[in-house]
């Protein structure tokens, strides 16, 4: 009886290392955009937006990787379209204090390198033993404006309004 559960066990080996191989990123290529929210007029945290496709040498790791990105030391899963291989993924850090301009990263790994850069960023291994990110996606975060709290279309229709009104009140007066 116990020799039936052997071609089962064979089999499902055979699986293991089949789905364990076509799990990781053969040379990966990149492809990003970045989007970064300028204007704090409203808002005291800065956006970063990136949008990337990941295509694997190895088809079919491309369809089905979990990617992780770290930027800044803050890591999330990335967000994957389920109809094509692009992902996507933001970070919020408040401007003044965290978020200067001037040039960032965001590195990606495969569930492979994230799990590496865990246990290197718990101390299990040592620092020099970080693994190198799957990619790089190298952006400029521009210094961010700070708009003033009234436009100056506002202050011209309030000096027009208050000009009418001023005007008819005269009128009224003038007429009376």
């Amino acid at each position: 009886m116990a020799t039936s559960y052997i071609p089962c066990l064979f089999v499902f080996a055979i699986l293991a290392i089949g789905v364990a191989l076509a799990g990781s990123c053969e040379k990966p290529s990149i492809k990003s955009s970045v989007y970064t929210a300028a204007d704090a007029h409203f808002s005291n945290h800065g956006i970063v937006s990136a949008t990337f496709n990941v295509q694997c040498a190895n088809k079919a790791a491309s369809s089905s990787m979990d990617v992780y990105a770290v930027f800044r030391g803050r890591a999330v899963q990335a967000a994957q379209d389920l109809d094509s291989s692009q992902y996507q993924v933001t970070f919020s850090e408040p401007v003044k204090t965290y978020l200067p301009a001037g040039g960032y990263a965001i590195d990606l790994y495969d569930e492979d390198g994230y799990a590496q850069y865990r246990k290197a960023q718990r101390g299990e291994a040592g620092k020099s033993s970080v693994p190198e990110p799957m990619a790089r996606i190298e952006f400029e975060y521009p210094r961010v404006r700070h708009s003033l709290w009234v436009h100056s279309e506002t202050v011209a229709v309030l000096l027009l309004l208050g000009a009418s009104f001023y005007a008819y009140s005269a009128r009224k007066s003038i007429l009376s």
